[in-house]
């Protein structure tokens, strides 16, 4: 089966089973049912059909389809989805821009395996660091078949849309300027897979859209790059999920909500504290150096660390670059920048990596950061195992992580549940509940049952011990406290004590160790052995 043929299987599969492609779409029914009704879709870059299993999966077969689509190879599949889905589709055989012209589309490839949902008229997508990285984990850089395709202005069609779809890897400005007038005069809703998110933004605005996310059953406004970005003219207001909760419900999920200025002091004092503590020590990094941050998430530390190194590669498990539509450091730069700080954008780059299995060469960074990422990563030991591998020898290596899962709110929910170590007592779908009844989303509760490695206070103590024949422990710091002052007379203590639990380790909140990689001498590589495959080596 070839990889058209797999792709339009997996189409029809989607079909007839009347499932949806991507989790954003069930925004759909919400959109037709809360703020207009859905009758004609503009699907702009269509690919196998994935667009029209799920509109006919959400909005039934009532709703007109015009599918675009440029690449040549997709237009039997899509003519044969069309056909089978029912109702109104249009398969029209042509990609849309600005200027009715012809472009050369690039059809990437590996090995003789082609990735037709990447195929773009902008090669400079593919020199984007996390596009990178995700064809060095195929095996090498791609290969692509070029392919003449036509190009027409989506105003052209004089068509009149309630909702306008497009997904055409970093083409999305220019199909957006080819549809001006059609936005113009129809106000339509846009759905917009960004690979260029701060244009298309800024493009839109100018006709009165703001950016919105679909993010657990609510319509959220927000500012920042993200896959998939829904647009809603000026004067639409969507009724969330938040507007219809009761009053009770409402403290406790405000309480745990997002502030930006609080966000990037609390990186930037975490940032000044380390930098402090190694002064006291009379360590220095070199202002040339490389550098990791392990679980760096979104970059909050690594963006003030940048300031003082060469070098600093922010690592997650999570792909946040890509999440950002490849657009994070620019956002990241953007949003230090609303603060007053700022950093040089081109010593921070992302990576997505398994701390537990990095993708680095022996030997090869000057320092290694971790802030608050031990307490979330399932197997500590290997991701310690990876850090001293990667690291120079004479390297500085400074991790601190904070809370530890037996302390108060080791649970890293108590805007949710605030009983102090309930987490401790209860079991998983007893705290989910609680969460739930707070105001909770799936998706947190998904966070609270595996987002947290529960190690206790010895385990930790236990690994560091375990490793210093290997580095040189410089400081090693500890802090107890509670979050909120007199919990140990809670009830939640005592029963605590009672299930097994010490009072030091009830206590106990965090760790910081600061340590160097000593130098040792490597036995040789035995004839015939190989070296396993590493990044930067």
């Amino acid at each position: 089966m070839t990889e058209i043929e797999a792709l339009h299987a997996k189409v029809v599969h989607q079909l007839r089973n009347k499932a949806i492609h991507d989790p954003d779409f069930e925004a759909l029914s919400w959109i037709d049912g809360n703020l207009r009704p859905i009758r004609t879709v503009l699907d702009i870059g269509a690919n196998g059909g994935q667009t029209i299993a799920s509109i006919r999966s959400t909005l039934g077969e009532r709703v007109e389809i015009h599918s675009f689509e440029a690449n040549p190879q997709l237009w039997p599949g899509l003519e044969s989805i069309a056909r089978e889905s029912g109702g109104a589709v249009h398969i029209h055989r042509a990609g849309l821009g600005d200027e009715a012209i012809e472009l050369t589309l690039h059809v990437p490839s590996v090995d003789g395996e082609v990735f037709l949902e990447e195929s773009t008229f902008d090669l400079d997508q593919f020199d984007k660091p996390w596009v990178r990285e995700k064809y060095l984990e195929r095996g090498h850089a791609p290969e692509f078949l070029q392919v003449r395709v036509p190009v027409k202005r989506g105003d052209d069609w004089a068509l009149r849309p309630d909702l306008i779809k497009v997904d055409v890897e970093g083409f999305e400005a220019s199909a957006i300027r080819g549809l001006l007038t059609t936005i113009e005069a129809c106000k339509p809703i846009l759905l917009v897979e960004n690979s260029d998110w701060h244009n298309v933004t800024a493009l839109l605005a100018e006709l009165g859209y703001q950016p919105y996310r679909w993010d657990a059953g609510v319509m959220t406004p927000f500012h920042g790059a993200t896959t998939n970005t829904f647009y809603l003219p000026a004067g639409v207001v969507p009724v969330t999920a938040q507007d219809q909760s009761t009053e009770e419900t409402q403290p406790e999920a405000t309480s745990g909500g997002y502030c930006e200025s609080a966000d990037v002091n609390e990186h930037r004092v975490d940032v000044e504290r380390m930098w402090q503590l190694l002064n006291s020590l009379g360590l220095k990094v070199p202002a040339d150096a490389v550098t990791l941050d392990v679980g760096g998430g979104a970059g909050g530390h690594s963006a003030f660390i940048a300031n003082d190194v060469g070098r600093i590669y922010c690592t997650d498990y999570f792909d946040q670059n890509a999440r950002f539509g490849g657009e994070l450091v620019k956002l990241l730069q953007e949003k230090l920048v609303r603060h007053g700080h700022g950093f040089p954008i081109e010593r921070l780059e992302f990576h997505a990596v398994d701390a537990m299995n990095t993708i680095y060469r022996d030997d090869l960074f000057d320092a290694i950061f971790s802030f608050n990422a031990f307490e979330h990563i399932p197997d500590p030991c290997a991701a310690l195992k990876e850090i001293v591998r990667v690291l120079k020898p004479g390297g500085l290596a400074y991790i601190t992580f904070d809370p530890i899962w037996t302390c108060d709110f080791g649970s890293h929910f108590q805007h949710r549940v605030p009983r102090p170590w309930q987490h401790l007592i209860s079991d998983d779908a007893e705290f989910v509940e609680m969460m739930k009844q707070a105001g909770g989303s799936d998706d947190e509760g998904s966070e609270y049952v595996h987002a947290m490695n529960r190690r206790r206070l010895s385990y930790y103590r236990d690994l560091f011990k375990s490793m210093r024949g290997e580095v040189e422990f410089l400081h090693e710091g500890e802090w107890s406290g509670c979050v909120v002052p007199g919990s140990e007379s809670h009830e939640n203590f005592q029963q605590c004590l009672s299930l097994g639990f010490s009072r030091e380790e009830l206590l106990l909140r965090g760790m910081v160790k600061v340590f160097r990689k000593k130098t040792v001498t490597k036995p040789a590589i035995a004839q015939g052995e190989r070296r396993r495959w590493r990044l930067f080596g």
